[in-house]
């Protein structure tokens, strides 16, 4: 029997009224959507909101520490990590940052992409 595997989305933002709507509709289905807003001074903050995203707003420092504190939020071990500018269906490019030691294996990153193929038919 398989397992159900939570997911978190986290998605780094900064004036992305344009993006933000689609990018987040693309990823409806996950079971939380968290924004990382570098305090925007448009509406993306509240859209995230209204499409039901958490957002947090943090000053962004260094790319890879506050994406780290996007994932330390996240209430899943698994992260689906996307920039608002990027919707899910596009290249498939996405960064799984697994929570308890930040690495996840080929095989395991394998079985995720598997998973959100179904999830999003």
């Amino acid at each position: 029997m398989e397992q159900e595997v939570s997911i978190t989305v986290v998605v780094i933002a900064k004036n992305e009224e344009e993006n933000i709507a689609d990018c987040l509709k693309s990823v409806k289905w996950a079971d939380e959507m968290i924004v990382l807003d570098d305090y925007s001074t448009d509406d993306t903050p509240s859209i995230a909101r209204e499409l039901g995203a958490r957002v947090i707003q943090r000053k962004m420092d260094i790319e890879g520490k506050h994406r780290n504190f996007g994932y330390a939020q996240a209430k899943n071990a698994w992260v689906l990590s996307l920039d608002a500018d990027r919707e899910k269906r596009e290249a498939m490019v996405y960064k799984f940052a697994y929570k308890q030691d930040g690495q996840a294996s080929r095989r395991v990153v394998d079985e995720i992409e598997k998973l959100l193929a179904e999830r999003v038919r």
